[in-house]
Formats: structure tokens, sequence, C-alpha cells
């Protein structure tokens, strides 16, 4: 016997499934209107899961937005100060050519040099032990703290005592095997004697001595320039080594260069985060002025240079003027009636002249071959190898340019190259670079020594000449003359030597740099951190986000379906029925309410909930004037499958109807207990007896209150699959069928073989689910199983408690439900009383 119906409607307690109306515009419209659908659906089950999680949502929003909440107020406010400093030259790195600017060497690669300069650690450390911060104290606050001053108030965090302390120390020394922050403890006597106590491997090592002596106790060593606290008072601080220090203050310093890449600056920007707004400002202004010195050093390295270089040069003149002026002096006075004629003088003297700029000519081609040797070793790789040129030495204007650029370049390569790896970008762009300099200066040089060599030709030839000429004289005046020749040359040498000294003199003096401090470091008066409406503001959201996670969670991986909507989401039926848990309603396999006492009072609210059950049941439609089977099932046991499947029957047949209710759970059979008869005879025995539907008469039970027949399961049996899949139980339900307007069949579990074989014959499969038992894979299972058949199905939720509703369908509606029927039938009786 098989039967297909439709799904009933119109009944409020069916939760229908309608198919979305087509959206008007065409199948694009369509589509659209889809994923508008998918994100609404989406966005419901998000709200849905959060609220049947509200706990866990809460619990973990809580979590952290409370000790944000804590941090924002207890946290130690950070205030940034910024400068601005002028970094590129008038020169540049491209004052070699404009080769350099296609190589990416022009004025933006050199700010980029320069920035990276002032990263560089050495740099940093220079800055931050000229203020001596170095000296730390170990109870100040740096990630939160309970003064609300320096939270709120805007006070500095720094002991003003610290604060003396690094204003009063003139050196600080720490030995350079120590790695770990080392404390201390200074002491002033009474008498005004420094005790400075450090523990090493645990003893304690003093020193005592004055202001302006070296305190060195242990690895410590300090020197300080006055008493920085009150006599008879301590303070205890930590000297922290240059890792230490670097690493609390590498992310606190900013240097970045201003403007965009197509719209470039030469100003650079150096901001400065600290708990302190006066050491911020001191950090940012002494990095600027820092940068400036250094410039001032390298940029006066050239003429330090050529003023080293004279001066050995003076020496070796010096000495040879002093000879010559000695041996004219004796030569004169042995033969002092030997005389020069005019002639002979001014012959000497432009012979002197000639042999002077020789001499000179020839300092410069020996420079200029050194230098050109040690370029070679640089372009052969050896990284070590520079230049050493010096600008001042060289009279062509344009090779000076360009020595002076090299040197620049290569002062800035070596700064570069002692804290970056060879394969930073900046330094191989900057090795890039100054390969071509270096080639250009060598083209330079080479073209330079040409030319001297060309000069020296000719002084040569016209000292020949002289010197020719000057054969005719007689012997002692030949000799007189080139006594005298050669103390000519010695004071003209020693002449220039001394003018070229005194202009290297001026220019180290005198050397200045173009680069300037924009602008000073401003002392912050707005903290930069915490931003605390902001993160507030985050965390809110964050806990929110994490929330709904960690509910998403634990809803996939609870084992058991815990409320009513994630019953209805993970079985695509519609709702039936919504039973209500009532005292001593299916809580123990053993203690089951019967149905004449869960009948005894009408009007509660399972009663009501069963009525409603029964309505959208009975609602089902008629096939060809038979009775409607309705087969109730459920995933596993323990869940009120036979206790719901008995009310129906009681609701269906105070309803009217002619009900007949088979108990087909042969293995575990309970409907003889919910209605306190016996077991056998049953099904089984009517199977047996050979009597067909007749013997329903026989074995059947008839129910007066109410009125129904019901057939227990029988005498147990070996093999239950069989007993339902006989071809009898077919013959059965047809001549029932036109006896019973619906015949209700309690069925085993749906994971049960015997299951499969009774939905074949059902009108309608009710699948009885319970909220906070029912394992969701069991229930997954079932529907999977269910969906197999082509007939009407529907979801009934029993045992629904407050604790089981995530929406306001449920538990809710039942409840008010009962207490609308409770109110009005005691307002009934109270009216027949009176």
């Amino acid at each position: 016997m098989r039967r297909n119906s439709s799904h009933p409607s119109g009944v409020t307690a069916i939760a229908e499934v309608r198919p979305a109306r087509p959206a008007p515009g065409g199948p694009q419209d369509a589509d659209e209107a889809l994923d508008n659908r998918g994100l609404i659906d989406l966005l419901r089950n998000m709200i849905s899961v959060a609220r049947r999680r509200v706990r866990t949502v809460t619990t973990v929003w809580l979590a952290v937005v409370l000790p944000t909440l804590a941090y924002a107020i207890c946290a130690v406010p950070e205030y940034t100060s910024e400068g601005a400093v002028q970094v590129s030259s008038s020169a540049g790195m491209a004052g070699a050519g404009p080769l350099l600017e296609l190589m990416g060497g022009g004025p933006q690669a050199e700010v980029q040099t320069e920035v990276e300069i002032m990263r560089r650690p050495e740099f940093v450390l220079d800055v931050l032990h000229g203020l001596r911060l170095e000296l730390v104290d170990p109870d100040e606050p740096r990630v939160v703290t309970a003064d609300m001053g320096v939270a709120f108030g805007g006070a500095s965090p720094v002991a003003p005592a610290l604060r003396a302390l690094r204003e009063a120390a003139t050196e600080v020394r720490l030995a350079p095997d120590v790695f770990e922050p080392v404390p201390a403890t200074l002491e002033v006597l009474d008498d005004g004697t420094l005790r400075l106590s450090v523990e090493k491997d645990g003893t304690v090592v003093t020193a005592e001595g004055h202001a302006g002596t070296l305190l060195e106790a242990g690895p410590v060593g300090l020197v300080l320039s006055k008493n920085p606290i009150e006599p008879g008072t301590a303070f205890s601080f930590e000297v922290l080594p240059d890792g230490e220090l670097l690493e609390r203050y590498e992310r606190r310093i900013h240097v970045t260069p201003l403007g965009t890449q197509r719209d470039p600056t030469n100003i650079v920007r150096i901001s400065v985060r600290h708990r302190d707004r006066a050491t911020a400002q001191a950090i940012a202004q002494r990095m600027m002025e820092h940068y400036l010195d250094k410039t001032l050093e390298w940029q006066s390295k050239s003429a330090s240079q050529a003023a080293e270089f004279i001066e050995e040069q003076l020496a070796s003149v010096e000495e040879r003027l002093t000879s010559s002026e000695d041996a004219l002096r004796s030569y004169a006075a042995s033969e002092n009636a030997v005389q020069l004629d005019t002639q002979a003088k001014v012959a000497i003297e432009q012979a002197s002249e000639l042999e002077a700029r020789r001499i000179a000519l020839g300092m410069q081609l020996s420079t200029i071959g050194a230098v050109l040797r040690r370029l070679s070793r640089a372009e052969g790789g050896d990284g070590s190898a520079s230049a050493d040129l010096t600008a001042n030495f060289f009279e062509d204007p344009v090779l000076a340019e360009a020595v002076g650029a090299l040197t620049q370049a290569e002062t800035h390569y070596a700064t570069l190259r002692a804290s970056l790896t060879p394969e930073h970008p900046r330094v191989r762009q900057l090795g890039r670079a100054l390969a071509e300099q270096r080639k250009e200066v060598r083209r330079l040089l080479a073209s330079a020594r040409k030319n001297l060599r060309h000069q020296v030709e000719r002084i040569d030839a016209e000292l020949e000449k002289m010197d020719a000429m000057m054969r005719a004289y007689p012997d002692k005046q030949l000799e007189l003359a080139r006594l005298v020749r050669q103390q000519e040359v010695n004071q003209r040498l020693y002449t220039m030597l001394l003018e070229k000294h005194e202009e290297a003199r001026i220019v180290k003096a005198s050397t200045t740099t173009d680069k300037r401090i924009v602008d000073t470091a401003n002392l912050p008066h707005k903290r930069t951190s915490p931003q605390r409406a902001r993160l507030l503001a985050f965390s809110g959201f964050a806990g929110l986000f994490l929330g709904l996670v960690a509910a998403a969670g634990r809803e996939l991986l609870q084992r058991t379906v815990d409320t009513v909507e994630a019953a209805r989401d993970l079985v695509p039926f519609p709702v039936y029925g919504t039973i209500p848990e009532v005292e001593g309603f299916g809580k123990d396999g053993d203690r089951r309410l019967g149905v004449r006492d869960l009948w005894a009072r009408p009007h509660d609210a399972a009663p009501e909930a069963f009525r409603a059950l029964g309505v959208a049941v009975a609602l089902l439609p008629v096939t060809k004037k038979e009775a409607r089977i309705v087969v109730a099932t459920s995933a596993q046991p323990g869940e009120g499958k036979s206790t719901v499947t008995a009310n129906l029957a009681a609701s269906l047949a105070r309803a009217g109807k002619k009900v007949l209710l088979v108990d087909l759970d042969l293995r575990k059979p309970v409907q003889h207990r919910m209605w306190k008869e016996t077991r056998a005879p049953g099904y089984s025995d009517l199977l047996g007896s050979g009597e067909g539907a007749a013997g329903l008469s026989t074995f059947g039970r008839r129910i007066d209150e109410p009125a129904l027949t019901l057939l227990p399961a029988g005498t147990r049996l070996p093999d239950t699959v069989s007993a339902v899949m006989n071809a009898d139980l077919d013959d059965l339900l047809a001549a029932w069928s036109r006896r019973f307007d619906f015949i209700v069949i309690d069925s085993p579990p749906a994971f049960v073989a015997e299951t499969r074989v009774l939905a074949q014959h059902a009108d309608l499969l009710l699948l009885v689910t319970r909220p906070g038992r029912v394992e969701r894979a069991h229930l997954r299972h079932a529907v999977e199983s269910l969906e197999r058949h082509d007939c009407a199905k529907g979801l009934v939720l029993n045992a629904v408690a407050r604790r089981h509703a995530g929406d306001d369908y449920g538990y809710g509606y039942y409840y008010y439900h009962s207490a609308y029927g409770t109110d009005a039938t005691e307002a009934a009786a109270k009216e027949d009383v009176a």
C-alpha cells in the first residue's frame, strides 16, 4: 500500500518552506536576489547562533573588553616629538656627472642614504649614550601604572633622582662582556662622599669617591660632575648594555624622508616616542644635532688630509732648504772673490722658478699615481680600498669637485657597510654609484697626469737649455750658480708649500655645511598612545567578532543539539509541533507519564501542544477516503518518540477521529506501558494466528478514554525485520484503512532497518527529536535516511524547556497559550461557583 500526499497548509503550528518568488528584471536581477537572499540567510544564521550562545558571546566579549578597559585606564601614555633636518648637499652624489642620475644616484638616492646612516645602530647608540639613557630606573612604570597623575594628568613617570643622575653623569662605563642589565645603587654619605654599589655574581662590590672622580665597582664605572641626590639618601638604578638599550629604543625612533616618489624633497623627519615628553624631545633634537656634527666631521676630512700631506712635504723641503743655505754660505765664505754677473743671476732665478714648478708637478704626479693604484684595488673587488683624496690639492676645479663628491660617497659607503649587509638594497645601490664615480675620477686623474707629464717635459727642455748656457761660465762661478739655484728652488718650493698649508688650515677651520635643522624638536603636549576611544571601540568589535567565532566553534563542536532553533536548522522538514517539557515527561526510561495522567489537566501546556500537533496531522489531505498512515520515528532512543505517538493518537481520538495505534517498535515496545496494558497478545500474535485484519478484535485493545484501538507489539520475536517485511502487513494496513481515519504507527528509531520498511507505507513521516539530548550526527543521519522517501515529512520538537528556546517560537508560544487556557478555565469555574 503506497500513498502520496502533499504538505498540509494553513496551520500556524507548521513552518512551511516556500520557494522564493522570482525577482523581476531578468536572470541578472534573479541572481542578485539570490545573492542577497544568501547574505540575509547567513546573517540570520549568525544572529541565531549568537542568540543561542549568548552566554558564550557575552563571556568572550567581556574577556576582551574588560582587560582592554583596564589597560586604557592604567596605561602609561607615550608622547611623540618631531623635528626635520635638511640632508642633501649642493654637489650631492651626482657631482661626478649625469651618468649617476641614470644609476639612481641623484638627490633622492642621497636622501635615502642619509636616512640609512641616521638609522645605523652606532649612530643611534651615540645619541642615547650622549643623553645617558643607559641609566634606567627598574621601578619606573613602562606599560601600566596605578598613578592616575601619570595616566591622565600628564605627569612624567621618570623619577627626579634618575633625571638628576643622567644630568650629572659625564661618563658611564660598562664591561663589554656584560649582556644583561646591571643593578646598582648610588648613595651620598653625610660628608658628601659618593658610594657606588654593584651586585656581581651574588656579591656586592662598592667604590667610594667624590664628584669628578671615577667610581668603578665591578663591571660599572661612573663619573659624576656633582652629587645628584641629597646627602644621606640612596637611589637604585640599572645600567643597560648596548644591545638592551638599542632594543628598547629602535622601535621608538623613526627616520623617514618627506615627499613622494614623484615629488621628492631633501627633508628628513625624525620622530621619537617616549613616556617622558622631555626625553622624547631631547632624543629627536640630539639626533639632528649629532647628524650635523658628523656631517661637518666627514666634510672636514678632505681638508685634514691636505694639511697632513703638506706638513709631511713641508718638513722635507725645510730640511733641504736649510742644507742648501748652509752649503751656499760655506762656499761663499771660502770663495769670497767669486761673483755672479747680472745675466747669470737672471738665468738662475728663471731656472729656479722652473725647477720649483717641476718639483711641485712631480709631487702631484706621485700622488696621482698612488691614488690610481688604490682605485685599481677598489675596482678589483677590495671593498676596503678607498681613494683617500683631498680636493684642495688639485688646481683643476672639475677634478676637485669630482674628488670631493667621491670622498663623501666613500665615507657614506663605509658608514653603511659597518651596519648593513652587502646585500642590502641601499648598500648595493650606493656601491654601483660609487663604482661609476671611481671610474669617472680615474678618467679625470689619468687625463690630469697626462697634462702634468707634458708640462714636466716642457720644463725639462727649458732647463736643459739653461744648463747648456751656464756651462760656459768658469768652474767657480758655475758651482756658485748651482748652489744659488738649488737654494732658490728650495726657497720657492718651501714658500709654495707654506701657502698651501695655510690654505688647508683655513679651509679646515672654515669648513661648513649647507645641511641644517629645518624644524627643531617640539615638546609634545598631546599623547600619542593609548588612543582610548579607538582602543575601546576596536576591542568592542574584536570581542564581538571573537565571541561570534567562539559561539560558532561551540556550535560546530557541540555533539548534541541544544536548542529548538539548532534542530530546525539541521532538519529541513516543517515543524508540526513543539511539545513542552513537563514533570516526569520522558526524563527517565523507567518513569513515564501515562497518557491518562497527562490529559487529566486538559488545559495545561502539554495537552495544548498535543492538540496543535493533532490538528496539524488531521489536516493531512485525504486519499480515496482511506485512513492516513502516520509513522513516528526518532534519530536515537530516549527522545520520547513513543510518548509523542501515544498522545498524538489520543489527541486525534479526542477530536472525534477513528484512530488505530499500532506499536511496531518490536524490539523495545512501550505503548502497552503508556496505556497500562499488557504487551501480549499483540501484532506478532496476530501475524502468527493467520486471522488477518479481522484478528484486530481479538488481539487489539479497545481504549475507552479516549476512544481508540491499540495494537501492542505482542510476543517477542527472534526476527523483527521479517515481521514488518511480511506481505501480510500490506493487507492488514489496506483493510484497516477502510475502517479507521488514522493509523498511527510507533516505529523504531531511524537507524533501525524496520523503520525504512515502515516508511514505505507512510502518508506522513514524523521525526521526533529532543533538544539537549539528540546528537548532531544521529540527527543528520536520520534526516538523510528519511529524505529518500517520497511522502510528507514533519518535525516534532519534544520536551522543549525555556533553556532550549532560541527564539520566540517554541516554549514561549506554548507558555502563553497554556496560560491563556488556564486563566479561561479558572474564570469559568469561578462563574459556575458563583
